[in-house]
């Protein structure tokens, strides 16, 4: 069986369709998806271990008004306001990618959805390490492992992609 490309003239977009008798199988590429996932994993890890290693070497002198527990409360719920935001903004776009019949249109929306999702991880982890590097409370450090979960708990699989799209036909080019 040979891979035909998709219509969509842009490259970018990994998908492509296996001509069955009458029918076409969507095919997802992942390899894009997984570079992307690599890079933005490395990315995160290294504004988490940056803001570790300012706070350890002392570059940066906390504050000392920021350094209570009351801030720990107000930045700790900055930071919960900023997961819900984002979960509500990732949660829309990828419901217009199931509600989509058309299988190009879907696949390009799930992309969209799933850079954003990988951005925002690593916006958790910047705003984690800001926090501590201003308060040196560990709880910052702790926290900071959650989107690292998260992002791991997201690496591109054939399972992850159907569960989302809730398409259980959808193949996968490794």
């Amino acid at each position: 069986m040979a891979l035909r490309r998709s219509t969509i003239l842009n490259l970018r977009f990994p998908y492509f369709y296996i001509p069955l008798t009458k029918t076409m199988l969507p095919v997802f590429d992942l390899k894009p998806l997984k570079k992307e996932f690599y890079s933005k994993l490395i990315l995160a890890l290294a504004i988490g271990l940056a803001g570790w290693g300012i706070t350890a070497i002392g570059l940066v002198p906390t504050l000392a008004a920021l350094s209570g527990k009351t801030s720990f409360f107000i930045l700790f719920a900055i930071f919960f306001a900023f997961q819900t935001w984002h979960h509500r903004q990732i949660k829309k776009i990828l419901e217009r990618a199931i509600e989509e019949p058309d299988m190009d249109e879907k696949f390009r929306i799930y992309i969209q959805y799933y850079y954003k999702k990988l951005f925002y991880s690593v916006g958790d982890v910047a705003i984690n390490s800001i926090f501590f590097i201003i308060t040196l409370n560990t709880w910052f450090l702790y926290i900071n492992l959650i989107p690292f979960v998260f992002m791991l708990a997201s690496f591109p699989r054939k399972v992850i992609i159907a569960m989302d799209l809730k398409n259980d036909e959808i193949e996968v080019i490794e």
